[in-house]
């Protein structure tokens, strides 16, 4: 077995001005209370910066290439979907997903009661352990200012 390893990020800005249509989306679970971010999908950063992991680890390109921001086929779609479609692929390639390590940074929500609904929801699509983190940035930048929402993740793959 070929143990692999991916890295993967996003970051996207908060939407204060959405009109209440939209909820933030983290870990494909909605937050009620909190503004949405701007984005072509759900724009859920944890899914999107795990997608990204996923396909370093199986070096199957990045999520830009799997799904074009600027393409309407994907326009506000729930991004457990299109998880589930990366993961139905790395497992086709004889992939299989270990666990996954997500650490998400934002001021605001605080994820401290949501994590575990957060992790099982995850576990399950991708049929692995998930482990989610969360920090403050501590009030410093775009992030600490309530601007953006930011999503480290690494996936642990094997490959007999």
């Amino acid at each position: 077995m070929s143990n692999r390893v991916g890295f993967g990020y996003d970051i996207h800005k908060i939407d204060y001005e959405a009109n209440g249509d939209r909820a933030l989306v983290l870990g494909g679970i909605v937050f009620e209370d909190f503004a949405p971010v701007i984005a072509n999908s759900d724009g859920d950063v944890v899914i999107h910066a795990i997608i990204d992991a996923i396909l370093g680890a199986s070096c199957m390109g990045d999520i830009g290439e799997w799904f074009a921001e600027d393409s309407n086929d994907f326009k506000g779609i729930d991004s457990s979907i299109l998880l589930k479609r990366v993961v139905d692929e790395v497992n086709v390639n004889n992939f299989k997903i270990e666990n996954i390590d997500v650490t998400v940074v934002a001021q605001e929500p605080k994820l401290k009661d949501r994590k575990s609904e957060m992790k099982n929801n995850l576990s399950e699509i991708v049929k692995a352990d998930v482990n989610i983190k969360a920090t403050s940035p501590e009030r410093v930048g775009s992030l600490g200012n309530k601007e953006a929402i930011a999503c480290f993740a690494l996936a642990n793959l094997l490959k007999p």
